[in-house]
């Protein structure tokens, strides 16, 4: 058997001792999962006191297919310094709908004690956006769960359970390019100016070859750094690194991310990029929908939505500690090329 090493990351708001809380969290996870990929990534999550580690299933069965992942869950929710272990997975219901599962089962002595199942069905749009059919349902009990929740938490007689170390942080990969603003070019003024700024550089090329990977767009005076986030697995929150971001080195005076999303137009979702900036005490978002034309094959941007606001002084960006930091060691560009970080 093949050893699997867990993400570590931090718990994000997430308190562990208040199971209410705990199903708020990952009912909100899953949302925000669903919209963005289409479907749940099936996971373990341990949760600690201080931290979460998350053992993602598909990636350990595709390295070692021999295990079973109810006996794995079962041998890491009595861990001593274990408080909970949540299970994300799809199931299939009998009318043929999708779900998006998570829930919990506490331990007694190794014995099964009580559990809780939240779940919501959802389905796959086009573009593989997920749209959800349902609203969420709960259901709690003792002992062992009901089908078809019980198997996913209850091994057969004789399963083999995964061999799972301690988690490690995964650290993130970056690619860097750093810019003068020309001596002409107007300073943004404002959050909104700022997504103007972030836009004008990114949007060409995301209407030609789409959005692979989130962007920062890091402004101090006229240099500007724009960090290209590769990696599909953060130590933190993608707000946390921009956070550690605007604080590396003299303080940043803006900043914006770039990231693809689904927004609703019209009652519809679509697919969108958004770009979130902040400057001074505000704070702005844009949003680029995106439609399919009839009888086109490559989307078009629909429409542009925007908002104003006010900067949130504890949970934004500028001058907000990040949970976490790193150091980032970047090569200097060649000619033409981004650096690595």
């Amino acid at each position: 058997m093949k050893p699997h090493t867990p993400s570590r990351h931090p718990l994000d708001g997430l308190n562990p001792f208040d199971d209410d809380g705990v199903r708020t969290w990952f009912q909100d996870h899953l949302d925000r999962v669903i919209h963005l990929q289409g479907q749940p990534t099936a996971s373990l999550h341990l949760l600690f006191d201080g931290h979460r580690e998350v053992l993602d299933l598909g990636r350990a069965l595709d390295r070692d297919p021999d295990f079973d992942p109810a006996a794995t869950y079962a041998e890491l929710v009595v861990r001593p310094a274990v408080r909970a272990v949540v299970m994300v997975a799809m199931l299939v219901r009998g009318d043929g709908e999708r779900a998006a599962v998570a829930m919990s089962q506490d331990r007694y002595r190794g014995e099964p004690s009580t559990w809780w199942a939240a779940w919501r069905g959802y389905e796959m749009t086009q573009g593989c956006i997920g749209r959800f059919t349902s609203d969420w349902e709960h259901a709690v009990g003792e002992g062992v769960p009901p089908e078809p929740f019980g198997s996913l938490v209850t091994p057969s007689p004789g399963a083999t359970p995964a061999t799972v170390l301690p988690g490690k942080m995964p650290e993130p990969d970056l690619r860097a390019a750093f810019i003068d603003l020309d001596p002409d070019a107007r300073l943004p003024t404002t959050a909104l100016e700022m997504t103007e700024l972030a836009a004008a550089s990114t949007m060409p090329t995301v209407v030609r070859e789409g959005l692979d990977h989130a962007r920062i767009f890091r402004l101090r005076g006229r240099a500007c750094e724009i960090w290209e986030i590769r990696g599909k697995e953060l130590p933190s929150s993608i707000d946390d690194l921009v956070r550690y971001v605007c604080q590396m080195g003299e303080p940043a005076d803006a900043v914006a991310l770039v990231v693809a999303t689904v927004f609703e137009e019209d009652g519809e979702p679509l697919e969108a990029v958004q770009i979130r900036a902040e400057l001074g005490d505000g704070a702005a978002d844009r949003y680029f929908t995106f439609r399919l034309p009839p009888g086109g094959t490559r989307a078009v941007i629909s429409k542009t939505h925007w908002q104003e606001r006010a900067r949130d002084p504890q949970r934004g960006w500028l001058g907000v500690d990040p949970l976490v930091s790193w150091e980032l060691y970047v090569k200097m560009p060649s000619a033409g090329g981004a650096g690595d970080a």
